[in-house]
């Protein structure tokens, strides 16, 4: 089949097929065409098997062949013969009559033994006498020596005969015809069980990588169905030949029911007929006892099988020692160098021959790792709260696999000690074929767990990459500490501008770390989902600095913006009086030289833009229009100081003419006012004084404000750097109407007070008021 082309030339034609129907039943196969043409092709998929599977034993001859199905996770499919054991019972009813077997016992030997070492003795040394037991124990090595050491057969009387038979029968149960059916029995219902395994290991309705969940159901469900067929069918029909044994049916009498198949309601277990003569209840005691025996060692024997196979599952994920697969997964940065071994080691060449191709493997994955069989869990890696996790974690899973070897262990538990049972019908003992410290468990769990500790490596150390990174942004404040811990600090621009980088940079890291599934040997890893997170945090981390850098920047841009608007303001008013036009040239003034100052702002405030431009951050409408107000305003302001330059210039000429002639209108009112005062010093009538008085006060507010005048066209003077302008007449008039003034009031004041004086109370005159008016 493996050197020759096969071509599926079927031979199945009419022909042949008539020659079959008719050495069948021709009229049965006429009356069945469904039935015919259904065995016909049950025989054409037969053969196509029995071929496929023949190619396939064949490639397991050949070593190639056979380490590449291994690897492919096929199986042979011709199974072993179970050994023929080379030594059987010999069946004391087929001997001879008047024969028996009978060997030398182990106190012969014993003493033949003893016999050799006195021959062995020195020859120098003197010959002792040879006591009664000595000279027996010669004669028996003589006899050995002469007839060896193998069975002899004796021939004894028909009677003695007889008499040995029945001691024998007397003593062993299985001489016993009816002892002897209940265990021969017994051994029949225990190979219907024969090929049931307590552990699924084929796992051919599981599609790998799988969930762990899925794993234990599907051990479970197993485990499950096995333990009931073992207890429904094994159990049961042991338990009714022990009940045969122990409570026998009387002759003649029927069978009885003991329970019902609960699916075709007929009949499951009954109580069996055991041929022979009765039996004493002492050996049907004790034969129970050594059934219960029997199948305690039977369950040990299947829990050991389960457990073995279940260790041998597990051993199929091992990583010899050495073996480059243990790094399978991993990026070439954390993978110790090792120059003497070649690439084509052990079980890792494909993998091995991919890293030296397509190098440098920085993420992990990227080595595209895929064994065979595929691995066998699915995990995931998350971050919940801040704390990266496996999800079902390397202990839970580790926790899960043991409970599937102790879930064997237990299983084997739940069968009922018919022995304890027979002896206390009241009894509720089970079976213990192994406890779960028994020392083989322990050696095959040893196995298991280190199988595992070596497949957790690589999870582990992908775990404590990806809790680097969270300890690294936890270690800057979190998301939401970040941005509090940075702006408690005072930092400059460049310093900001270097974090929001390095956030960035941090958050590509995370994405060029791993892929987003990495396979090791016995689990694949989802890291989609933790990748999302910690590159959301670290994203989330730099929004929310860029946010409060475009709001500072902001807030700063609105200030600009709104001096310049405050300087337009001031600048375009319109001064009505030259103080106001002095005041705005030099508001003016200060205001050239607060423009460098503000344009620093607005280069400051570019580097802003730019640092929020080259983060790549979408500014908000609001601030992005403020930030191109403000570009724009420093032209602006330029050409309205130049134009108000402009306005001052002619304000400036207008005022000075204006102040010429409000210097002209002064003289003018001074000479006025020196006639009025001319006029007013004539002396007048003591009668009238109030008018006198009222005359005085309207000089003198004429004089003061004629005064305030002078001085304020003098400071206008300084204003347009005019020699200052003297008004000497201004004190003239002041000294000349000084005295008359006086006078006046003097005399309205004792024109007020004479009629009190002169004709009023004198008790009631206020004499230091008198002296001081008179004083005055």
């Amino acid at each position: 089949v493996s050197h020759l082309q096969w071509f599926n030339q079927s031979k199945l034609d009419d022909q042949f097929k008539q020659r079959v129907m008719r050495m069948a039943r021709w009229q049965l196969a006429n009356n069945l065409p469904h039935v015919v043409a259904d065995f016909f092709d049950a025989t054409l998929d037969h053969y196509k098997f029995a071929v496929n599977a023949a190619i396939v034993d064949h490639q397991f001859t050949t070593p190639e062949g056979s380490v590449h199905l291994a690897a492919a996770g096929i199986k042979p499919t011709r199974r072993q013969q179970p050994p023929v054991p080379s030594l059987g019972c010999v069946p004391l009813h087929q001997l001879p009559p008047g024969c028996v077997i009978t060997t030398r016992t182990q106190a012969d030997a014993a003493a033949v033994n003893a016999s050799r070492r006195a021959s062995k003795a020195s020859p120098w040394a003197t010959a002792a006498p040879m006591d009664p037991q000595q000279a027996a124990a010669q004669q028996l090595q003589l006899e050995w020596l002469q007839r060896g050491p193998g069975p002899e057969i004796e021939q004894l009387p028909l009677q003695s005969f007889a008499q040995v038979l029945q001691q024998l029968q007397r003593m062993l149960l299985l001489a016993q015809p009816r002892l002897s059916a209940a265990f021969s029995m017994y051994q029949r219902h225990c190979r219907d069980v024969d090929h049931w395994q307590l552990v699924d290991t084929e796992l051919s309705e599981l599609h790998r990588p799988a969930q762990l969940g899925a794993f234990l159901a599907l051990q479970r469900l197993h485990l499950e169905n096995i333990m009931e067929l073992v207890h429904c069918d094994w159990s049961i029909k042991a338990g009714n030949i022990a009940e045969t044994l122990i409570n026998p049916l009387e002759p003649g009498a029927l069978e009885e029911e003991v329970a019902l198949d609960d699916d075709a309601m007929e009949p499951a277990t009954h109580r069996v007929n055991l041929h022979g003569p009765p039996v004493t209840p002492e050996q049907a005691m004790h034969s129970v006892q050594l059934i219960s025996l029997l199948m305690q060692q039977y369950l040990r024997d299947k829990v050991e099988t389960g457990l073995t196979l279940y260790r041998d599952f597990w051993c199929q994920y091992g990583i010899p020692q050495g073996s480059r697969v243990a790094y399978a997964g991993y990026p070439d940065s954390l993978i110790p160098d090792d120059p003497d071994k070649p690439l084509t080691v052990a079980l890792g060449d494909a993998n091995l021959a991919w890293r030296a191709t397509h190098g440098p493997l920085e993420a992990w994955g990227s080595d595209l790792f895929c064994p065979s069989p595929p691995p066998l869990f699915q995990l995931q890696l998350l971050v919940q709260g801040h704390k990266v996790q496996l999800v079902p974690s390397l202990n839970d899973l580790q926790l899960a696999v043991l409970s599937v070897f102790n879930g064997i262990i237990e299983a084997g538990q739940s069968i009922e000690d018919l022995g304890q049972k027979a002896k206390n019908p009241t009894s509720e003992a089970m079976l213990q074929p192994m406890a779960f410290d028994d020392a083989l468990a322990e050696q095959l769990r040893s196995d298991i767990l280190a199988t595992l500790d070596i497949n957790k490596a690589g999870p582990a150390a992908l775990l404590t990459s990806f809790e680097a990174i969270q300890h690294e942004l936890d270690a800057a404040g979190g998301p939401g500490g970040h941005l509090a811990a940075w702006t408690a600090e005072e930092h400059c621009l460049e310093e900001t501008e270097t974090e929001i980088e390095r956030l960035l940079q941090l958050a590509k890291s995370v994405n060029a770390r791993t892929d987003g599934s990495v396979w090791f040997k016995l689990v694949a890893i989802d890291v989609t989902q933790a990748k999302s997170a910690l590159i959301s945090q670290a994203l989330a981390a730099k929004h929310a600095l860029q946010t409060w850098l475009q709001d500072q920047w902001h807030g700063d841009n609105q200030a600009i913006v709104a001096r310049f608007e405050e300087i337009t303001t001031a600048i375009n008013q319109e001064p009505d009086t030259t103080e106001n036009m002095n005041a705005l040239t030099k508001y003016l003034l200060t205001v050239e030289q607060e423009l460098p100052t503000i344009q620093q702002q607005i280069d400051a405030s570019c580097r802003t833009f730019a640092v929020l431009e080259s983060s790549h951050y979408q500014l908000q409408d609001g601030p992005a229009e403020v930030f191109w107000q403000l570009r724009h305003w420093p032209n602006i302001i330029h050409g309205e100081v130049a134009a108000a330059r402009d306005r001052l210039a002619g304000y400036r000429d207008k005022y000075r003419l204006q102040l010429q002639a409000d210097q002209q209108q002064l003289q003018a009112d001074l000479l006025q006012l020196q006639e009025d005062v001319k006029e007013f010093t004539k002396l007048g009538g003591l009668p009238a004084v109030e008018e006198r008085l009222t005359a005085v006060q309207d000089l003198e507010e004429k004089l003061e404000e004629l005064a305030k005048r002078s001085e304020l066209y003098q400071a206008r003077e300084d204003i347009f750097k005019h020699p200052k302008t003297e008004y000497p007449l201004l004190q003239q008039i002041s000294h000349a109407f000084a005295p008359t003034a006086s006078m006046w009031r003097m005399a309205g004041e004792l024109s007020r007070h004479l009629p009190d004086w002169m004709d009023g109370p004198f008790t009631e005159i206020d004499a230091e008021a008198v002296a001081a008016n008179i004083d005055m």
